[in-house]
This record gives structure tokens, C-alpha cells and sequence, in this order.
């Protein structure tokens, strides 16, 4: 359209319509005006619209940006709309004063039919011409006045009034009204789907009587949580979307993606309905791999999809979520007919599918030909096409494959979603290049919420009532006592990670009795369940002739060695000369090792190929576990008793000591009395099946006793068995934290002293040993300072006691709990002991930071802040360098700048740290330019420059007495320059990039 017709034709003839509608209006309000004054009313609107639309187009081609006036022009009807209502009601009002309500109406649909326009013209114009209504407002007052009608003149003086105020509000109100509308315009947007939804819901096609039965069929099929394959099966079998937790995805090549059955957990919380709410804008979302490890709920997302499309509910996971048609598919049903010579497509096989499955419901459902096919190919509907993997025959898999191509490439239009363990969609990958999302493991938060909803719909239905305060008082306490002791055991908080994992260990906990006393089912549970029991219930036939019980007979052999050579990794050649023997007796020589093992990997998921031809078992506590059944088939128990002194053992022993009566390893270790061997007695102790009253209280006796022995061997021994178990019982808060929820006892703090050799006693204690009888009691009157030396020789000591080894490039720490972690995971004895107790926190780092963990916490301040130097310079890579330049600075990892200041202000309680000094720099109004009032004031607040000169840097004060924000001070020497010669230059621009880069990570 020509813009001289948008631009003067449009406008003028709205114009001339609004002026049409007042001239009415006037005849109406004054019925003794004549047709002139009317007209000639009209006549002065039109003219003055005319000139205010000239300026606006002048302004709008020397600013093009005049999208916040126009969406104010609506604004300026306001005034029409209080006309109306005056006009309206004027026939109501006493006679005396009926005039001039119809004067003041007259006035707003004036003001309304010219202020439309006057809204977009120019701010500066708008601020001048805004005057001119509180000014006719006064001009009228006045001759109403002089006319000595006095209730009219009154009434006008209070309009005019509120005129004035409002025309110096005037950019207050634009703004506030700017601010509405534009949340009303958002609050819109996001109703549109939803709207849209509902309409055609009503008066579309999705009423048809098919899809009705269709989405009730899809309900009653999909709305209970099934956990297939479990020996153990749950009380009651909740609601899927009462237990169902959102799963988190992460976009990944398949070659990035894990096959582990355990993993670490990760961060990023993006949903699968994040996506789908993208399908209209993004076509890519439209052709998607979803793809995850054994367990991961991969089948259950689809189910849960399937529920949410059926129950409308898809608004409430997400508010721009598609209006769809869900379609779920298993591939390992209907393999056979998509690889057979006559394969249907699309839409016939769902027509197919659907006719079948309801002749089992009570709902027979009998969609016309073309019911599908028209929706499919108009793109409403979600096929959703689960587990590529489970077609077990390769070939038939890449077939099934290239069948789903086709079907994509026939209707282009449609969201498909496909579903694969990893192994299998390598093999049989899609060549419509979809959009590959990797399920990750459960988070500590996902892990909470599914087991709260569990107990919490367990509860509901074993009381057989609604759900109440009492139903969900009692929901919550099974569900902390096993959140507790999965936090308490770092075996199951990593199979936590997994949901179906930690679906059976809520449903062993729920049934056998309190964990980890019964971790052995589980263990057994979970085996059986990998290695056969899914597989047969889903009816999946692998090329592997052996039943679960043969095949954890050939891994336990394989465990029971791998333990013995005290390796969990073992390649391929290996692990046939351990397991042929059994393998070829449960078998007959019809399986072969190499693919035994990929079977066990990706099918099972109990073996992990950790790197091109090196395996291991998916977590070490299922090699213990095997290796502990192995020992109790084989009656070998003298193999325990041999390792009673090794820590290695620790697990495999206490597992074994669960099923049998442990007197004779009790008795070994007491025959050998250490660290080690106490330790794992006093564990066959609390959790063995049996042990006779004899031995038992001859253990109790040596613990207990000697923990106030004055002979400093057996002390030492007593001690240090009491904290190896202490440390091993930490709760698990993330992948890298973990805390006490006890505090350190007199006794374990005088080991710290013994071995020191350091005078660090509370001042309470008369000598260098802890009071007669305080043996367990938690240490107190111990400062900050000491405190932090104590957890400096923790992690040395628990290195030398294999507690503490490097994970990968991750080296672990000890320090004290902050005070808001303690208020977030606070015990009772916080009341009596925070203040100068130690409750420990034991967190991992990247082992490059060990020697500054170690200064800082040491209390060496000088020696920290030039490693903080030489280990920033190591991190940006510039070691030759020697210094950080500008560019260097604004590229620092975030992550490592973090670590660095967490560890500055920890050790200085808040007092060092370069967030701490941004916030200083920030309070005195500094930014990234540069300004030396403030960059003086600055370096005066922080102590680096007194009577008014830049301090040098042989003057600095390496103490915690120094001034709030003094260290560190490597940034001084980035740029290698003193401070003291230039109080600024170089220096000052690297510290203002410095606080640049802090404010960009969040410090």
C-alpha cells in the first residue's frame, strides 16, 4: 500500500469520522447551537489533527524509533470515555447543575478526539502542547466566574486543578502507562495459544466424537506410574503425574553423549516442553532424538507427553506449548510390520496400532482413513516413536531407521520425537540431521521432589482417604528417612542420580525395611532387573541364550577378580581369561566373551566401556556386591578374613557380613588391631546379620576403653577408627559438597594435636589433652584460625588413610560449615557448639588450587596472594608471559575466578576477596570508566594508599588486620607496574577490568 495513502489518507479519514461522531455529540449536549458553531467546531479539530499529523511525519523520518508513542496513542481516548460516562449520566442529575456536567462531557470528547494524535507527536512538542489543556480548563473557570455561576465555576476549578497535576505528571503517568501496557501486550501474547486453543477446542475439529473416545482411551492407558520389570513390586501403583518429575535435557552430539548407567550429576535445566513450545518458530525442534542411558525415563517422558496432550494439561507445563495430537508408538512392537516387504506408513500403521490396543480397553476405537492422515500431514499431530535400541537385530534396527526417515520426509509438517539408549542410535542414526537432546541424571532437588510425590501418593492409597495434613505428615517422614540415608551413603546417592534406580530403592525401602540394612536386595533387585527381568517383561528377545541368575554367575567371577587384583578396569582380553570358564559352563560355548561383555554394556548397562577397549562395572559398589555373593556361593570367606586390614575390601565385606554372622572377620581384625581393620569390624558390628554376644562386647570394649587410654598407640587407634567413620558418614548436598552433620569430639581433635605436635589446645584444657572423660564430647572454645589448621591436616591425614584420593583432576577439602549453610542444614547442636565447635564440610576443587586452598586456610596471606597470582596466570595460559594483560582479564573463566574468591573470603570470614572489593568499588560509584576521585577514595578505603600516596608494594599488610578489601593483591602486578610510582595508569584500568569480569560471573 502506498505510504501517502497510510500516512494522510487513513489518518484524515479517521479524522473526519471521530469529528463526524462529535458534531453529534454537540448537537446533543447544546441542543441551542446552531449548525455554524458545530461545523466550525469540527472545523478547528480537523485542522489542528492535520497540523499534529504533519509534525508527527516529519519526526518520524528523522526518528524512526517511535514505537513507545504509538503504543501511548491509545491512551489519548481516555478522555472520549469520560465523556460518555458524564453524558450518560447527566439526565440524572439536578437541573442546576446538568449544564455543566454536559460542558465538562463536551470538553473530554473534545480532548479525546484530538489527543490521540497529539500523543505521537515529538516528547518536547507533547510537553508543550500538554499545557494547553489545563489552560482552556482555566479560561473556562474564568468566564464562568465572571458570569457569576458560581457551581459551575467551582466544578471547573476542581477539573482544572486536576488538570494542572496531571499535566506535571505527565511523564510519570506516560511512563507508568507505558509500563501496563506493555504487560497487558505480554499477559496477551501469552494468552493467544491458549485462547486459541480453547476456541478451536469448542468450535473446531477436535470435538469430533473419534478423538474424544481417542483421548480417553490415551488417559486410561498412560495415568499410572509403571515401573516395569520390578521383583519387588510397590503396595500401590500411583498416578503418573502425581510422581512424574520434569526430566532435565541437555543438547549434545550423539558421539558426546554417555552410556554409563551412573553419572555425575550436571547443571542446565532445560525441559523437553521448552522445545516443543519453540516447534512454530524453530522447525528444527520439529525432528527430535532423545537419548539417555538404561533407566532414565526415557519411556516415561513419553508417557507422561501422552497424558499431558489427552488431559489438555499441556498449558500448565509450559504456556506456549503446541495444541497437538499425541501418537505413541513402541518400536519394538511394531518393528515387524514396518520392516516387512508391504510396510505401511504413517498413518496406516497408527490406524492399525489404534484399532488393536482398544480391543483390549473397554473403549473399541474405529478412526476413518483419512483421520490421521490429515492431521498428520497438516503438522497437529506428536508421534512420538520410543526405543530405536530395543530393536535388538542391527539390521532390522537400521531398517526401522530408514523407515522413520521416510516418514518424516512424507509429512514435513509433523513433530516427531524419537527415543534410543545411546549404542543404538549410533548404529541406526536418522538422516533428517534431528535436533539430539541427552536426558541428564537426576539432581539432588529431582531427586527429593520424586521421593516426596511417592510417599506422598504411597500414603494417599494405603489409607485409602484424600489426601490430608495427617496422610502428608506421614508421607514426609518415610520420605526424609530415606532422602537421610541415601545422603548418608555415597553408593546410593549416586545411584539416586538414576531414576529407575531410585524408583527401586524406594520401593525396597517402602516394602523390605529401612536402608541401607537391606541394600543387599536392592543390590540384588537392581541386578536382576538389568540383566533380564525389563527386557522379558517388555518382550525383547537379545541374541544372548542365557537367563539373569547364569549371566551374574559369569559377572560375579569377573567381580571376585577384579577385587582381588585390586583394579576395577579390565580390557577385553582380560576379562575372557577370567570369565571363559564360567561363561563356556553356564553357556556351552555358545556366547562369546567380547560379546557377552557389549551385551552386559548396552543392554544391561551393569558394564561401562570406560575407553576404546577398557571396561569397568557401572559402579564400584556392584563389583562389591557380585564379588561379596561370590564369596558367600563359594563358601570363600578366608578371603575376607585375609583382607580384613585392607580398605579396598571395606564394602565387599560389610555386603557379605549383611547376609552372614560376622564373628569370624570381627575376630580377625581384632587378632590384627589397626585402623582399618577396626574400622570395618565395628561396621560388621552395626550391620551384620549375626555376631556372637562374646565377640561383640570384646570389640565394644576395645573401642570405647581405649578412646581414653592413656597408652598413645591404642588411643591413636580408638581415634582414629571413631573419625574414619565419622568422615564416611558425611551427607552427601552435590557432586562436589558434602557435610558433617556431627561435630569433631575431643578425641579426634587431640589426634590433630598429636600429630602436629602443635600448642593449639583450647584455652580451657589445664594441659596439651583433652579432660578425663571428654573423650566424645564435642570440642569447643577452638578459634577460626585453629579450626582451619585442623582441616588443613584433616585432608593430609585422610589422604595417607586412602579416604581423600584425587577423582580426575578434582582433589578434595575440609573446611568449616558458613553460617548460612548452617542455617540451611542445621542439626541441634549448632545451638550449643556453632560458635566455636567444628562441624566440617568436605568440598572438591580442581587440583590446581590445593596449594592455595592450603595457604589460605593456613593463615599464609602473603604466600596465597602470590599464588593466586602464578595460578590465575597457569589458568589464562600466560605462564611464559609472566602477567594478564586487559584481554586476558574479561576472558577469565568464571568458574575458576569463583573458586578463587569463595576461598579468599572464606578463609578471611569476608574480609579478602576480589568480590569483596568490587562491592567496595561499587559503593563509591565506580564503574568500568575510569574516575581517580574515586579510584583514590578507593585505594584510601582499602588501605593502599595513606597521606594521600600510593603505598608500595613491599608496604602491604599481610595480615587479617589489614582493612576490609586490602587482599588480594595480584592484579597489581598484571600489568607489571608498581603503584606506588603510578597510583593509577595501567594498574587502575586491569583492577577496573577486574571488577568488569567479577560483575559479569556473579562474584
Amino acid at each position: 500500500m502506498s505510504t501517502w495513502i497510510t500516512d494522510w489518507v487513513l489518518p484524515l479519514l479517521q479524522t473526519v469520522i471521530s469529528n463526524v461522531a462529535l458534531a453529534y455529540l454537540v448537537n446533543q449536549l447544546q441542543p441551542s447551537a446552531n449548525n455554524n458553531q458545530t461545523f466550525l467546531l469540527m472545523a478547528v479539530c480537523i485542522v489542528a489533527i492535520i497540523i499534529i499529523n504533519f509534525w508527527q511525519s516529519k519526526s518520524q523520518q528523522s526518528q524512526q524509533n517511535s514505537a513507545p508513542a504509538n503504543q501511548n496513542g491509545i491512551v489519548g481516548f481516555l478522555p472520549l470515555l469520560g465523556g460518555v460516562t458524564l453524558y450518560s449520566i447527566s439526565n440524572y442529575l439536578p437541573t442546576d447543575i446538568r449544564q455543566t456536567v454536559s460542558y465538562i462531557s463536551l470538553f473530554l470528547f473534545t480532548v479525546g478526539t484530538v489527543l490521540p494524535a497529539g500523543i505521537l507527536l515529538p516528547r518536547k512538542w507533547r510537553r508543550r502542547l500538554i499545557w494547553i489543556i489545563p489552560g482552556a480548563g482555566l479560561f473556562i473557570t474564568l468566564y464562568f466566574l465572571i458570569k457569576s455561576q458560581w457551581i459551575a465555576g467551582l466544578l471547573w476549578s476542581l477539573l482544572t486543578a486536576i488538570l494542572v497535576i496531571l499535566a506535571f505528571l505527565s511523564s510519570f503517568i506516560y511512563g507508568v502507562i507505558n509500563r501496563v501496557l506493555e504487560k497487558i501486550k505480554q499477559w496477551l501474547k501469552q494468552m493467544e495459544p491458549l485462547v486459541a486453543d480453547i476456541i478451536i477446542s469448542k468450535f473446531g475439529e477436535s470435538t469430533s466424537q473419534f478423538q474424544a473416545k481417542y483421548y480417553k482411551n490415551l488417559v486410561y492407558t498412560y495415568r499410572t506410574y509403571r515401573t516395569q520389570g520390578l521383583k519387588t513390586p510397590g503396595a500401590f501403583t500411583p498416578d503418573l503425574e502425581k510422581v512424574f518429575v520434569p526430566l532435565r535435557m541437555a543438547l549434545k552430539s550423539p558421539v558426546q553423549m554417555s552410556s554409563a548407567l551412573i553419572q555425575k550429576e550436571t547443571t542446565g535445566d532445560l525441559k523437553i516442553w521448552d522445545f516443543l513450545a519453540e516447534i512454530r518458530t524453530t522447525h528444527t525442534y520439529r525432528r527430535m532424538v532423545i537419548i539417555a542411558p538404561p533407566g532414565y525415563g526415557k519411556t516415561t517422558l513419553l508417557e507422561h507427553l501422552t497424558l499431558a496432550y489427552a488431559q489438555n494439561t499441556q498449558q500448565q507445563q509450559h504456556p506456549q506449548a503446541p495444541k497437538l495430537i499425541p501418537v505413541l508408538l513402541y518400536l519394538r512392537k511394531i518393528r515387524n510390520q514396518i520392516t516387512s516387504p508391504q510396510s505401511p506408513n504413517l498413518a496406516q500403521l497408527v490406524i492399525e496400532v489404534v484399532k488393536t490396543e482398544s480391543q483390549e480397553s473397554s473403549t473399541k476405537l474405529d478412526p476413518s482413513q483419512q483421520w490421521f492422515e490429515d492431521r498428520l500431514k497438516s503438522g497437529k499431530c506428536l508421534v512420538m516413536l520410543d526405543g530405536l535400541d530395543e530393536v535388538a537385530d542391527i539390521n532390522q534396527r537400521q531398517r526401522v531407521s530408514q523407515w522413520v526417515d521416510a516418514q518424516m520426509r512424507a509429512y514435513p509438517e509433523t513433530t516427531f520425537l524419537l527415543t534410543s539408549r545411546p549404542y543404538g542410535y549410533q548404529e541406526a542414526q536418522l538422516q533428517q540431521q534431528p535436533f539430539c537432546l541427552e536426558v541428564q541424571p537426576f539432581n539432588l532437588k529431582q531427586m527429593e521432589e520424586f521421593i516426596n510425590n511417592w510417599y506422598l501418593q504411597n500414603e494417599v492409597m494405603r489409607q485409602a482417604r484424600k489426601e490430608d495434613a495427617g496422610v502428608r505428615a506421614d508421607a514426609k517422614r518415610k520420605a526424609f528417612d530415606l532422602i537421610e540415608r541415601i545422603k548418608n551413603n555415597p553408593a546410593l546417592a549416586a545411584m539416586a542420580l538414576n531414576p529407575l534406580l531410585l524408583t527401586m530403592i524406594a520401593t525396597v525401602h517402602d516394602n523390605r525395611g529401612a536402608l541401607p540394612g537391606a541394600r543387599v536386595e536392592l543390590y540384588a533387585e537392581i541386578c536382576e532387573v538389568l540383566l533380564a527381568r525389563r527386557q522379558q517383561v517388555k518382550g525383547i528377545d537379545y541374541p544372548i541364550p542365557l537367563n539373569a541368575a547364569q549371566k551374574q554367575s559369569v559377572l560375579q567371577v569377573l567381580a571376585l577378580q577384579l577385587m582381588q587384583n585390586k583394579t576395577r578396569e579390565f580390557t577385553p582380553d582380560i576379562g575372557e581369561q577370567i570369565i571363559q570358564q564360567q561363561l563356556s559352563a553356564v553357556s556351552g560355548n555358545k556366547v562369546e566373551t567380547n560379546a557377552f561383555f557389549k551385551h552386559i554394556e548396552q543392554v544391561s548397562g551393569l558394564l561401562l566401556e570406560k575407553q576404546q577397549g577398557v571396561y569397568e562395572f557401572a559402579h564400584k559398589s556392584f563389583q562389591e556386591y557380585l564379588a561379596a555373593v561370590e564369596v558367600q556361593e563359594t563358601n570363600n570367606e578366608q578371603i575376607l578374613r585375609d583382607n580384613i586390614n585392607d580398605s579396598w575390601w571395606d564394602e565387599t565385606i560389610r555386603l557379605y557380613a549383611a547376609k552372614n554372622d560376622t564373628s569370624n572377620l570381627i575376630e580377625a581384625a581384632l587378632r590384627n588391631p589397626t585402623i582399618v581393620s577396626l574400622s570395618i569390624a565395628y561396621d560388621c558390628l552395626q550391620e551384620g546379620r549375626s555376631v556372637t554376644p562374646q565377640v561383640r562386647q570384646q570389640l565394644e570394649e576395645v573401642l570405647e576403653a581405649n578412646l581414653e587410654s592413656s597408652n598413645p598407640q591404642f588411643f591413636q587407634i580408638a581415634a582414629e577408627v571413631k573419625l574414619i567413620r565419622q568422615l564416611s558418614q558425611l551427607v552427601r548436598i552435590d557432586e562436589k559438597l558434602e557435610i558433617d552433620n556431627s561435630y569433631i569430639t575431643c578425641a579426634q581433635y587431640q589426634l590433630f594435636l598429636d600429630y602436629t605436635g602443635e600448642a593449639l589446645q583450647p584455652q580451657h584444657w589445664q594441659n596439651n589433652r583433652f579432660p578425663v572423660g571428654h573423650a566424645k564430647k564435642p570440642i569447643t572454645g577452638v578459634s577460626w584460625e585453629n579450626a582451619n589448621r585442623f582441616c588443613v591436616w584433616l585432608k593430609s591425614w585422610s589422604e595417607k588413610q586412602g579416604l581423600s584420593t584425587p577423582i580426575g583432576e578434582l582433589a578434595t577439602h575440609y573446611r568449616l560449615l558458613t553460617e548460612e549453610e548452617r542455617n540451611q542444614h542445621s542439626i541441634n547442636d549448632d545451638k550449643l557448639f556453632a560458635d566455636s565447635g567444628i562441624r566440617l564440610l568436605r568440598f572438591k576443587i580442581p587440583s590446581r588450587y590445593n596449594q592455595l586452598a592450603h595457604d589460605l586456610l593456613s593463615g599464609e596471606w602473603q604466600k596465597a596472594d602470590e599464588e593466586t597470582y602464578q595460578v590465575m596466570l597457569k589458568v589464562a595460559g600466560r605462564k611464559s608471559q609472566g602477567y594478564l594483560d586487559e584481554e586476558d582479564i574479561e576472558n577469565f573463566p568464571c568458574d575458576d575466578l569463583r573458586i578463587i574468591d569463595n576461598l579468599w573470603v572464606y578463609a578471611s570470614k569476608g574480609h579478602f576477596g576480589f568480590s569483596v572489593q568490587k562491592k567496595i568499588y561499587q559503593e563509591l560509584g565506580g564503574t568500568k570508566r575510569y574516575n581517580e576521585k574515586i579510584w583514590n577514595t578507593f585505594g584510601d578505603r582499602v588501605g593502599w594508599r595513606k597521606g594521600g600516596s600510593w603505598v608500595d608494594l613491599g608496604s602491604i599488610t599481610f595480615s587479617i588486620s589489614a582493612g576490609k578489601g586490602h587482599l588480594p593483591l595480584t592484579f597489581f602486578v598484571f600489568v607489571r607496574r608498581d603503584i606506588s610510582r603510578e597510583g593509577g595508569g595501567g594498574v587502575n584500568i586491569a583492577t577496573r577490568h577486574l571488577f568488569s569480569r567479577a560483575e559479569t560471573c556473579r562474584l
